[in-house]
Formats: C-alpha cells, sequence, structure tokens
C-alpha cells in the first residue's frame, strides 16, 4: 500500500469509493504505535487498535485504496482519472467539503 509521510511520523494513505458519479473519500492515518484511524466523509473519525481493522472498516464500505484505481475504473464515468485527485488540507475541516464529490 503507498502511504505518504504525516506529521509526527504518522503515514496517510486515502481511500476511495466511487458510487458514479459521486466519489466518496476517506482518509487513513496509521500512527507510529499502530493505532490507526479513518476521517469519512460526515466529517466523523473512527479509530481503532491496529491498521488491520481499519483496512475491513474502510473495505467493509466498499472503499479501495486510491492507488489501486486505474483509468478503466472510470471509464464509464463522465469525467477522467486524471481529473481525480485526493483531498488537499491542513485541517479536517478544510478536507470535509471534498470528502464527497458529485460530479454528473
Amino acid at each position: 500500500m503507498e502511504f505518504v509521510a504525516g506529521p509526527g511520523g504518522a503515514q496517510v494513505q486515502w481511500w476511495l469509493m466511487e458510487s458514479l458519479p459521486e466519489l466518496n473519500w476517506a482518509r487513513l492515518i496509521v500512527s507510529p504505535d499502530g493505532h490507526a484511524e479513518v476521517f469519512d466523509c460526515d466529517g466523523k473519525t473512527h479509530r481503532f487498535e491496529t491498521e488491520e481493522e481499519a483496512r475491513n472498516f474502510l473495505s467493509e464500505d466498499e472503499f479501495r485504496p486510491w492507488n489501486h484505481y486505474e483509468a478503466s475504473d472510470f471509464a464509464d464515468a463522465p469525467f477522467s482519472i486524471k481529473d481525480v485527485h485526493p483531498p488537499v488540507g491542513s485541517t479536517d475541516a478544510e478536507l470535509l467539503p471534498q470528502m464527497l464529490v458529485r460530479r454528473s
């Protein structure tokens, strides 16, 4: 899985559930001690004892790691994968409006 470095040595990974034309993002953060948290489009942060528990939570809701998507996954979409990017912001408040994207 592709992670990027986050604050305090945490690892950050974006997950996506595509229910075209909607894109629903979730952010997985794994701390150096192994605890994990998921921030979702409802503005909720779900905390887990392990990364595996967090991944199972996301998978059950049909999320997939963003880096697992390919152009063919968006073949029926009215937009290209090149137009899809994870939310950007330094706070959860900045991210929240970008976590659910409705496209037509």
